[in-house]
């Protein structure tokens, strides 16, 4: 029986090279891989195309042609071709079975002698339906080898079924059992991970909480330091305010008294050299009435009442001059307190607000003082010069 061919391969195809006939099969299998019901038959077409090309079908280039399922259920495929090739061959033999074998070879040999030898057909007729008779026998023991072979092959397939099925299921049950057992690592290493960051957390958190006690203990401690050290300085401000504010309060009573006494001094000077003016006043006011009255003396006399008088006025101009210079010293003195009052100010200022208001109130009262007799002191000094005039 003649195979169908495919008409898309060319006539040639035995002679092309390696790649181009699988290329040639690859386009084929494209196509016609819709019309195979199962992968095993489209597998096997492959294989003889590949046999008819003169290729050696393997199941690498089954692989490459078709595509269709793993290695190792293509290499079965391809296995299974191969048995079918075998039982095909071995079907061209007789269907005689092994143990009958030797008399079904002499039976023949003896009906090959009968047929070439002349014999009587009475005897030939009997040995013609034994012949028959053995015939069907063999017949029905070849369609019974067949029979059994065919259930083989079933057998054989569903065995190569299983196996691939138990290989398949016992590389599932390998890969889980892998995953298994890598999950089970994994499990294991993130729940030591998990313990060992918990125990370094805690640790972490008691060393964080010791510290921070240590830490806090020490900040109360330098508090406290800090705040003896400030109340100390605080104190010793205090006392050392209080003794320059007395100091300052003495000095400042000093020198108010002092200024005081300068002034009552001046005032003194003043009063008797007011006293003096008007006395050297009254006696030239009774010289020149003397002078006038006694115009009629001599020259000698007049000379010396000349004398007189420009004495008189040289002493009036020296008490004049006196007077000027009291009052240069009176203004020289209130600048020089008014500059110690104003140091002491800003000293008192520098020291403590409490203590400058306290100078401040207490400087006011003392400094309308001068300023009074200053004053006084002015009108007494323009008051003499003009009564001696």
């Amino acid at each position: 029986m003649q195979e169908n061919q495919d008409p898309t391969l060319p006539s040639d195809i035995p002679s092309l090279r390696r790649d181009e006939i699988e290329s040639s099969l690859r386009e084929w299998a494209a196509e016609a891989r819709e019309q195979f019901e199962n992968r095993r038959a489209f597998n096997q077409e492959i294989c003889t195309r590949l046999a008819k090309a003169g290729l050696q079908p393997t199941a690498a280039a089954v692989l490459r042609v078709g595509r269709w399922g793993q290695t190792t259920s293509i290499a079965t495929d391809v296995d299974d071709w191969y048995a079918q090739i075998g039982q095909r061959l071995a079907a061209r033999d007789a269907l005689v079975p092994p143990a009958v074998q030797a008399q079904a070879n002499q039976l023949i040999e003896s009906l090959w002698r009968l047929a070439t030898v002349e014999t009587d057909q009475r005897l030939a007729e009997p040995l013609r339906q034994e012949i028959v008779a053995l015939t069907g026998r063999l017949a029905q023991a070849g369609q019974v080898q067949l029979d059994l072979q065919g259930q083989l092959v079933e057998l054989g397939d569903k065995l190569d079924e299983a196996r691939i099925a138990a290989r398949t299921t016992r590389e599932a049950l390998d890969a889980e059992q892998a995953k298994h057992a890598e999950t089970q690592s994994v499990l294991a290493s993130l729940e030591k991970q998990i313990g060992d960051l918990r125990l370094a957390h805690s640790n972490a958190l008691a060393n964080q909480a010791a510290d921070h006690a240590r830490a806090a203990d020490e900040v109360r401690a330098q508090a406290q330091q800090r705040e003896g050290e400030l109340l100390a300085q605080l104190t010793s401000l205090r006392v050392e305010h209080q003794a320059e504010t007395t100091s300052l309060r003495a000095e400042h009573q000093a020198q108010h008294e002092a200024m005081l006494r300068s002034l009552d001094d001046a005032r003194a000077q003043i009063m008797g050299q007011t006293q003096r003016a008007q006395e050297l006043q009254t006696q030239l006011q009774a010289a020149q009435v003397e002078s006038a009255l006694e115009k009629g003396r001599t020259a000698t006399h007049a000379q010396t009442l000349s004398t007189q008088i420009q004495q008189l006025t040289a002493e009036l101009q020296q008490t004049r001059r006196a007077q000027a210079d009291l009052v240069d010293q009176k203004d020289q003195l209130a600048l020089e307190a008014a500059a110690r009052i104003r140091g002491l100010l800003e000293n008192m200022i520098d020291t403590g607000l409490l203590a400058r208001d306290q100078v401040m109130a207490r400087a006011r009262r003392p400094a309308a003082v001068t300023q009074a007799e200053w004053d006084y002191l002015k009108e007494l000094a323009k008051e003499g010069p003009d009564r001696a005039t």
